[in-house]
């Protein structure tokens, strides 16, 4: 268990906590006490010692309630930074292409929970690192091990100047298949 300082007990927010509940008990005191009567000294030494105890007993609840607070706060951070982490890599999944059908211009891509059926998608040709746009097209069907995604459009800068790519894709060379990159689909019109 932690052990509290002084420092700890007697910040600014708890000395303020402190003067509303002396003058809330000595409020109290005063209704029951007559003030015309003589004060015997044990009677004032037991009130002060039980005062002192109620509020060494609030002091010790305050704290432990902030220390609580705390435990919670950096739980539910650390709670905060895994999930963000886990939605990092999540959308950083590299999709990797299975195989091309040509005659439906259907691409088969692992499945992957970020997409979802008609949902729009881009696929980019990596190629020297570079990403040159290659197609559009929407998600068709989620199947259990894969999704099939409808192309609607190849970009025909691609088409004129990488014609040889193209053909490796129809005839499904696995390294022309690597080279796909399927991500959402976000248009951009000049």
């Amino acid at each position: 268990m932690k052990r509290l300082s002084i420092k700890e007990i007697f910040t600014k927010s708890n000395i303020s906590f402190i003067i509303g509940i002396i003058g809330f008990i000595s409020a109290i005191f005063s209704m029951f006490f007559d003030w015309n009567q003589s004060l015997k000294f044990k009677w004032f030494g037991l009130w002060t010692i039980l005062l002192g105890i109620i509020i060494l007993l609030l002091l010790l609840l305050l704290s432990k309630v902030k220390e609580i607070r705390n435990e919670n706060i950096k739980e539910l951070q650390t709670k905060l930074d895994e999930s963000i982490a886990n939605y990092q890599r999540l959308i950083n999944i590299e999709i990797k292409a299975i195989k091309f059908s040509p005659k439906e211009s259907i691409l088969l891509v692992e499945k992957n929970p970020r997409f979802e059926e008609r949902q729009f998608v881009s696929i980019d040709y990596k190629l020297d690192e570079f990403h040159i746009p290659f197609a559009v097209g929407y998600v068709s069907s989620v199947q259990n091990n894969s999704i099939q995604i409808k192309i609607t459009e190849v970009d025909t800068n691609f088409e004129t100047k990488y014609p040889d790519e193209i053909k490796k894709i129809s005839e499904n060379h696995k390294d022309s298949l690597n080279s796909l990159l399927i991500k959402k689909y976000y248009k951009y019109d000049n």
